[in-house]
């Protein structure tokens, strides 16, 4: 039998994998005919998009759901924290500091400061850090002083990350801090550790923004062009009592739209209307979104560094008008919260209004659309920068590394363990990819030789490096360890039930692993009083034969 708590199975693992999110797109029904006399959007039911109850829901559910929004499997995110976005993330990051460099090496001690925005579980600006200290150090910019601050808008979150034994020795090196931040609102950053602010036009360095699976969960409005003529489209919820301290609160919403003509002065930013009325020109008969909290969050982010700011962002959307022509109503892609497609061209345009420019992927995108929004003028330009969007994201990314996992996963029976190998290796040493591949490992390593068994155990390890617990069931260390025994490495199998123990607590299996371990070691001390300590927690539940270190041996 295989169970899902921590430290109870004996036997290989079965695929367990996290839901991800689905193909997020509008749907092409016809808009529903104009309303003659439709209420107002501050009295009746109606309202703007970005006016609606349903975004104060959405705040409530991650409020009340903190870090178990993402451990439970929830709301998706594995596309946008994996190791793959992430070295490439830091691969970019390099080369905008390799940019400026020249021209703001005179910031004194101020280090470069690095923003995530939504950072939710944390896991992704763990596997960041990693990357970056890593590439850092390989680069002529191994002295230059940073900070990656992991911000989000619910006070949760920062107590999980504060007392998060992966993140501690980044806080120790003084390169990691932790922030309250609302991105629909703030326009300064308070340092949780250093005690300092962050105030708009006082940073004395270029500002690096990351903003994963976030802009596609806050306000947008939404738009239709008929015959040339820009219509507003109104939502409805269905009239029901939202109540985000619900995990299911999403299931009850009845999304309806309606449309109508709206005055070309729809939004106090002239550059907002001014963009609106180019999608009037251009798009035809089809609906649109328009980011408007997004769009608001980046002008403050921009005051904030004084026009200097790098903004990377991964998410489900449209890059180009052609995406957006013919386009029907909106749809809320729900998953305990909810979500809408990005429309990153808009964000592209209004940055390049501002003097700045977009990079955006050169082949369609079957999982993800990467954005890279600049803004400043470094002296040689964002010759670096760009290179390092081109070649780590455009010519072959994340999505593609995405893409290759899926296709492989029905075939992890059928590929060797060199191929296994290679596969885990490509995805930047991905312990999601180890973990759904353990099952091929366990049927194969045992026939392995000597050589191809120490690289599995140095590729798994790489693995591991990367895996930042956040509570879920499964217990990945003793899965890991399991296979460390079929391989014969009694010594790595140690360290994994070890890290199970830490991770997960006393537990009988993980106790007798460890014993069976130290008895195959030859240190019987040590396997004694790990095995009447597994006896002690449950004499039943083990059977003697239940786990050998090898074939010829057997437990006392």
């Amino acid at each position: 039998m295989v169970s899902t708590n921590c430290g109870v199975s004996l036997i290989a693992p079965i695929l367990s994998l996290m839901p991800h999110r689905g193909d997020l797109h509008l749907l092409r029904p016809e808009l529903p005919e104009e309303l003659e006399d439709l209420p107002s959007t501050a009295e009746g039911e109606w309202r703007r998009l970005s006016e609606s109850e349903v975004w104060q829901a959405q705040r409530g559910f991650f409020h009340h759901q903190g870090v178990g929004a993402w451990s439970k499997g929830t709301v998706p995110h594995y596309i946008t924290t994996n190791p793959a976005l992430a070295r490439a993330y830091a691969q970019v990051v390099i080369g905008y500091w390799r940019d400026w460099q020249r021209d703001a090496m005179g910031g004194g001690e101020e280090p470069f400061y690095i923003l995530e925005l939504g950072a939710g579980s944390g896991r992704f600006g763990y596997m960041f850090l990693r990357a970056l200290l890593e590439l850092r150090q390989r680069s002529p910019l191994a002295s230059l002083p940073f900070c990656y601050i992991l911000s989000d808008f619910t006070e949760s979150n920062l107590q999980f990350w504060q007392s998060h034994r992966s993140l501690q020795p980044f806080v120790e090196q003084g390169v990691l801090d932790f922030a309250l931040f609302d991105a629909e609102k703030d326009g300064e950053v308070r340092l949780r550790r250093a005690g300092r602010t962050l105030e708009p036009a006082r940073l004395a360095r270029p500002l690096v923004a990351i903003a994963n699976y976030v802009f596609d969960s806050i306000p947008h409005d939404a738009f239709a062009v008929k015959d040339g003529q820009l219509h507003e489209c109104l939502f409805s919820h269905g009239g029901l009592a939202l109540d985000g301290k619900n995990p299911e609160w999403f299931q009850e919403v009845l999304p309806e739209f309606r449309s109508r003509p709206i005055d070309p002065a729809y939004y106090p930013e002239p550059g907002f209307n001014a963009l609106l009325a180019s999608y009037a020109s251009r798009l035809g008969n089809s609906t649109f979104l328009f980011e408007v909290a997004a769009l608001r969050c980046l002008d403050r982010l921009r005051r904030l560094t004084g026009d200097r700011l790098l903004v990377l962002s991964a998410d489900k959307g449209y890059v180009d008008e052609e995406s957006l022509q013919g386009l029907g109503e909106p749809h809320l892609e729900g998953h305990g919260s909810f979500s809408l497609a990005v429309n990153f061209h808009a964000i592209g345009a209004h940055v390049a209004a501002s003097g700045g420019r977009a990079l955006f992927g050169g082949h369609p995108r079957s999982s993800i659309n990467i954005c890279a929004f600049l803004n400043g003028a470094p002296p040689g330009g964002y010759v670096e920068c760009e290179l390092a969007f081109h070649e780590h994201v455009v010519r072959a990314g994340p999505d593609d590394t995405y893409t290759v996992r899926r296709g492989a996963e029905a075939h992890y029976e059928s590929m060797t363990t060199v191929q296994l190998l290679s596969l885990i290796r490509l995805t930047r040493d991905d312990p999601r990819v180890v973990r759904d591949c353990l099952p091929a490992l366990m049927e194969k390593v045992e026939e392995a030789d000597a050589s191809l068994k120490k690289e599995v155990a140095t590729v798994v390890r790489r693995a591991w490096d990367n895996h930042y617990p956040i509570g879920e069931e499964r217990d990945l260390a003793f899965e890991v360890g399991l296979l460390m025994v079929r391989a014969g490495l009694h010594e790595e199998a140690l360290f994994y039930f070890n890290a199970s123990l830490e991770l997960c607590g006393a537990a009988s299996a993980t106790l007798w692993n460890v014993g069976m371990c130290h008895l195959a070691l030859g240190r019987f001390d040590e396997a004694v009083a790990r095995l009447r300590r597994a006896r002690e927690l449950d004499a039943h539940v083990i059977p003697l034969n239940a786990f050998r270190p090898n074939k010829e041996s057997s437990p006392p």
